[in-house]
């Protein structure tokens, strides 16, 4: 008895020892590369894998999109997103589904198109085409049969929620988004007017100036991700309040009381009552210009309407005593003059956007705006320019 459990143990030990190598190699496969090709009408997509593996094909719709998983396969050496636009196929993106499966998506257009799935030496090689066809597959390089290609439009739908090899820049593409973050206005140009009236019996002349400082700006922002064509588009509404400082100054040359051709060089300067807020309320349409798997820029227009109050200085006064020299001439806050416009103006400028993704739903996001509108007031008689570029940082979540 004793012996013949001994020989059994024995027999399975061999056993096992004999296949540990194909144990081992399990899981051991390399995606090596993906290459993209186009023949006629048909785009080639090869992808070269060392070592043994089986696939899994799947097509899904929301959004088109067709899956390989590649079993067997634990590395990947190819980038983990690259841009096709050709063949109805946007782009590839790969990911490791688990430890001993690689995952590729082909993203596809709004035109969906037919697509064969062929084992060759190697690896698969997948051809698309947008029009209807039968495609003769020739005998691969040394000599050795191909598989008959499987037709996979569509082999299945996948009802589980996507992997995070799912959530590329592709994967979560199309959908809502909100961000809400802060930033900072820096204006770029001043109002500036001659200014006249009588004083001492002569005539005292200037330059005023209103000048809008740089402010604080908060923004909230809700839109959608969607496809025109192949081109990738983020487009909303915004919502902005921010702050200005403006500043008065007047440079002044005052005649002198009783000496003629004795006139005093003298500067006013005040922001004394004259901090206003406004809101800003756009739309925006952004464009991608460049996108990895982590990072996109964007570029596109804005216009919109800005609302809110404009404080400017009307009239002021000055105290001059005696000896009557520049340095004895005072600013008067208690004679200022301060007029309230309603502040109604369109805007239109230009949006920078780079985003950086955090997780599958989460992304910072920095945009740039350039904006220019040009409001009118009682007291700044023509249309001015508020030219100012605004700097962003948000926090964004997509759904």
């Amino acid at each position: 008895m004793k012996k013949s459990s001994l020989i059994t143990a024995g027999c399975l030990l061999a056993a096992l020892l004999a296949f540990a190598p194909a144990i081992q190699a399990q899981g051991q496969g390399t995606l090596k590369s993906i290459t993209t090709q186009m023949d006629g009408a048909r785009l080639v997509v090869t992808i070269a894998i060392e070592g043994a593996f089986t696939r899994e094909v799947s097509y899904l719709t929301s959004p088109k999109r067709l899956v390989v998983d590649l079993n067997g396969v634990a590395a990947i050496e190819p980038a983990p997103y690259a841009q096709v636009g050709q063949g109805g196929v946007l782009d590839i993106r790969t990911g490791q589904f688990k430890p001993e499966t690689a995952r590729v998506v082909f993203d596809l257009g709004q035109t969906t198109p037919a697509y064969t799935v062929t084992e060759v030496p190697g690896g698969l090689k997948i051809d698309f085409w947008l029009e209807a066809g039968e495609e003769t597959i020739a005998p691969a390089a040394g000599g050795e049969a191909v598989k008959e290609p499987e037709r996979v439009r569509p082999v299945r739908e996948r009802t589980t929620q996507e992997t995070p090899a799912e959530s590329g820049p592709a994967g979560s593409w199309t959908g809502m988004f909100v961000r809400v973050g802060g930033g900072w206005a820096l204006f770029f140009k001043s109002y500036t007017a001659e200014a006249e009236f009588p004083y001492f019996g002569e005539t005292a002349r200037g330059i005023e100036t209103h000048t809008w400082k740089s402010g604080i700006a908060g923004e909230a922002a809700i839109g959608k991700r969607l496809l025109l064509g192949s081109l990738r588009t983020k487009a909303g509404l915004e919502i902005s309040y921010w702050q200005v400082k403006p500043e008065f100054g007047a440079a002044l040359s005052l005649p002198h009381p009783f000496l003629a051709d004795a006139s005093r060089e003298v500067d006013i300067t005040t922001s004394e009552g004259l901090a206003t807020s406004l809101m800003r309320f756009s739309l925006f349409a952004e464009f991608m210009l460049l996108e990895s798997d982590k990072f996109s820029l964007s570029l596109g227009p804005v216009l919109g309407l800005t609302v809110g109050k404009l404080f400017s200085v009307s009239d002021y006064g000055f105290n001059d005593v005696s000896p009557f020299a520049a340095e004895n001439v005072s600013f008067n806050v208690e004679d200022m003059v301060i007029q309230e416009d309603a502040l109604t103006a369109f805007h239109i400028g230009a949006i920078l956007g780079l985003e950086y993704r955090l997780s599958r739903h989460l992304s910072l996001s920095l945009d740039t705006k350039l904006l220019l509108f040009s409001p009118a007031s009682a007291v700044l008689t023509e249309s001015f320019n508020m030219m100012h570029v605004q700097p962003t940082l948000s926090l964004q979540y997509n759904f």
